[in-house]
């Protein structure tokens, strides 16, 4: 679906009033109103490029006159005795089959234009940026193909991670998790890294408030039974791996934007929103186990 997101509330306004939209990167599917016009844009940027005005009409140069059979014939799946060069019309049909609601074909025809040898580079480029910039679920890889970079097993466990502290009352750890979210939106993925795990660390110290630390909480929940060894061991290494000094939790390194990379922040969204979810299942649980051997 399109979503024209141009003019939405700052982010900031979600934050304070608790609202968790799914950040760009993991809405598979979904193209923004903006992405739409820098692709428009590119288009035309293109056809410029592509096209020149004879005595009666426009005409394509040869290169982009290859395109536009191989458009019709292997795109389209139509005959080649069909085909009648015409530059409106090609026009007409690329930007028909770009603004599709149907968002596979809109990425299926710009795939289609990224491998083609005679579209310019110029126009490739400014596809891969639009995806860029406009933080979608898509890039393109290696100048050929378009491929997600998230899933709906990544929204879903941030959705729910954000559910489950609701219920659990672990609002730090909700908060957290929002800001982690708005910071992969605006692309500050030290910041969305280091919310992430700020998540787990305040759901932890919620259940074990006499520990300082995200470390000695997991220990003191492996020891009442809640979480067992291998979990904890791999929580110790993430949560040593944004501690360390030149991790990102060090004002320091907040100001070095390639220490980070969208990738990091997308898993560690994922799997802390995950973590968040079963600490308040677990917990929840031992609540209950408690409760039921008073008798209450």
């Amino acid at each position: 679906m399109i979503s024209d997101d141009a003019d939405e509330p700052h982010v900031r306004f979600s934050q304070r009033y608790g609202l968790a939209p799914v950040p760009p990167q993991l809405r598979l599917g979904e193209l923004s109103g903006q992405f739409f016009r820098l692709i428009d844009y590119a288009l035309k940027l293109e056809f410029d490029r592509a096209t020149g005005n004879g005595s009666l009409e426009r005409f394509f140069y040869e290169n982009w006159r290859a395109v536009e059979q191989d458009l019709h014939v292997k795109f389209r799946g139509r005959s080649i005795r069909e085909f009648k060069t015409d530059v409106r019309r090609t026009e007409r049909i690329l930007q028909r089959n770009l603004f599709e609601r149907e968002h596979s074909i809109t990425l299926d025809l710009l795939e289609f234009l990224i491998l083609h040898p005679n579209v310019s580079q110029s126009f490739k480029s400014d596809v891969a940026d639009a995806f860029v910039q406009e933080r979608t679920a898509y890039r393109v890889m290696d100048n050929r193909l378009i491929v997600a970079i998230g899933n709906d097993q990544q929204a879903d466990a941030y959705m729910r991670g954000i559910s489950d502290a609701e219920s659990s009352g672990l609002e730090g750890a909700r908060t957290h998790l929002i800001s982690a979210g708005a910071a992969l939106r605006d692309g500050d993925w030290n910041v969305s890294v280091r919310e992430s795990i700020s998540a787990v660390e305040s759901a932890a110290r919620t259940y074990e408030r006499n520990a300082n630390t995200l470390g000695a909480a997991l220990s003191q929940l492996k020891q009442q039974g809640h979480l067992n060894a291998s979990l904890l061991a791999a929580f110790e290494k993430l949560y040593g791996y944004t501690n360390t000094e030149e991790g990102v939790r060090h004002a320091p390194v907040l100001a070095d934007k390639s220490s980070v990379d969208e990738t990091d922040a997308l898993f560690m969204l994922g799997t802390c929103a995950s973590f968040v979810s079963y600490l308040s299942a677990k917990c929840a649980l031992s609540r209950r186990d408690f409760d039921a051997s008073r008798g209450d």
